[in-house]
C-alpha cells in the first residue's frame, strides 16, 4: 500500500458534501477527510440518510478518515464519559462507512490542571475505548495536537495504549512549532502513526499564519522523504483550516494547489 492523499472536508465549510467529493474527484485526490457535513462538524449521532449521503456521494473515493473533536482531558468524570460514548459512535460510523479510523485529540488542560494527571486520564480513555475498535477493525489516531503538540507527548501517552488499534496522527504543524524535526517525530511516533495532516505555516508576530504548501516554512518535503524512506504508508490529508481561518484562499484554489504539489513529491 502507497501513501494516498485525502483533502479535509474542513477546507470547504461552504460547500455540500457532494461538491467536496465532487472537486476532490476532479483534482485527483483518492478519498477525502469528513471533518465537517455541509460547513457544522459531523455530528456522532448521524442518521441513516445522512449515511447514504454521504456514502452517494463518495462514489469511487475512499473516506480516509473521519475526524472527530473528542478529547479526554478534562478532570469531569461524566465530560469524559460522554466524549467516549461519542468516540463509539463514530467508530461505529466509520465502520458503516469503511473508513479505516477516526481522528481523536488529547485535550487541552484546564487552568490549574496537572500535566501528569490530565495525560493519564487521556490514556485511561484509549484503552477503554480499544476493545470497541478491535472489534470494529477500526483504528483511533491520537493528534499531535494541544497538550500533545509535541511528538513525545503522543509517545509517552500511547507507549501505555498497547492496543494496536490505537496509534497516531502526525499533523505536520504541532511537532515543528515544539522544535522537532521530522526524523526526530519519527523516531518517537512513526512506528505509530496511522494517519497524517499536512499544512504549511509562516512565523508572525503573534503565533503563525497559515498558507498554501511552498509559501510558508514548514518542511514538508522532508517530512514526506521521511515518510517514504522509512517505508510509511497511509493516508496524508490535507487540512486547510478554512473553517476556523477564513481569511485563506478559497478551496478551488487550496485544493488543486495541494494535489499538484503533493503528487509531484510523492513522485520525486
Amino acid at each position: 500500500m502507497s501513501i494516498r492523499i485525502a483533502f479535509s472536508t474542513l477546507g470547504c465549510p461552504d460547500w455540500t458534501v457532494e461538491q467536496a467529493c465532487q472537486a476532490a474527484r476532479r483534482h485527483g485526490y483518492d478519498g477525502i477527510t469528513l471533518r465537517l457535513l455541509d460547513g457544522e462538524i459531523v455530528p456522532a449521532t448521524l442518521n441513516r440518510d445522512g449515511r447514504e449521503r454521504v456514502r452517494a456521494a463518495l462514489g469511487d473515493l475512499s473516506l480516509a478518515s473521519i475526524d472527530t473533536s473528542c478529547t479526554f482531558t478534562s478532570p469531569d468524570d461524566a465530560v469524559r464519559a460522554r466524549m467516549r460514548a461519542d468516540a463509539v459512535r463514530y467508530l461505529e460510523m466509520a465502520a458503516d462507512l469503511t473508513a479505516p479510523l477516526i481522528r481523536v485529540f488529547g485535550g487541552r488542560l484546564a487552568e490549574g490542571d496537572n500535566e501528569a494527571a490530565a495525560r493519564d486520564r487521556i490514556v485511561d480513555s484509549l484503552n477503554l475505548l480499544s476493545p470497541r475498535a478491535e472489534t470494529l477493525g477500526i483504528g483511533i489516531a491520537l493528534e499531535t495536537h494541544d497538550s500533545l503538540s509535541a511528538s513525545r507527548a503522543v509517545a509517552d501517552v500511547l507507549a501505555r495504549v498497547p492496543s494496536h488499534s490505537v496509534g497516531a496522527l502526525w499533523d505536520v504543524h504541532h511537532p515543528i512549532r515544539s522544535g522537532e524535526s521530522p526524523s526526530e517525530t519519527y523516531d518517537l511516533i512513526g512506528a505509530r502513526t496511522i494517519a497524517t495532516h499536512v499544512k504549511d505555516a509562516r512565523r508572525v508576530s503573534d503565533g503563525w499564519q497559515l498558507v498554501l504548501m511552498d509559501e510558508g516554512e514548514l518542511p514538508i518535503a522532508e517530512f514526506i522523504r521521511v515518510l517514504r524512506a522509512r517505508g510509511w504508508h497511509g493516508w496524508l490529508a490535507v487540512e486547510w483550516e478554512k473553517k476556523w481561518h477564513p481569511e485563506i484562499p478559497e478551496p478551488d484554489v487550496a485544493m488543486p494547489w495541494h494535489a499538484e504539489r503533493l503528487r509531484r513529491l510523492l513522485a520525486t
